[in-house]
């Protein structure tokens, strides 16, 4: 029982692994290569996307009925947990990335 719970966790596991890795490749791509953002700075904020969107696909995964989730070997409650947790580090990882460097609209004097 415990190796059958322990080859699930490990498939469940390597199934987010690769969702995020594929979400990171896909902001690379975008903002690195598409709007040409080099600086050392802009790293964290491609990264930042990859938890964004890895966290808030988990979280609408939870969504899908238990029969869907039941034959590709996922838990709602696994999923919305780390789902969640993506989404408590791309939070506090937004207010951290907050400069005029990245976001020079919101430190505008005036915004008309």
């Amino acid at each position: 029982m415990s190796s059958d719970i322990k080859r699930l966790a490990s498939k469940t596991n390597k199934s987010i692994l690769f969702i995020f890795i594929s979400f990171y490749i896909y902001a690379i791509i975008r903002y690195h290569f598409g709007k040409e953002l080099f600086e050392w700075y802009h790293y964290p904020f491609v990264l930042n996307k990859a938890f964004a969107w890895t966290g808030g696909t988990l979280l609408v995964l939870t969504l899908l009925p238990n029969s869907i989730l039941n034959h590709y070997s996922f838990s709602k409650k696994w999923l919305g947990n780390t789902g969640y947790s993506f989404s408590m580090i791309h939070i506090p990882l937004n207010f951290l990335l907050l400069s005029p460097n990245l976001f020079p609209k919101f430190y505008k004097v005036s915004f008309w």
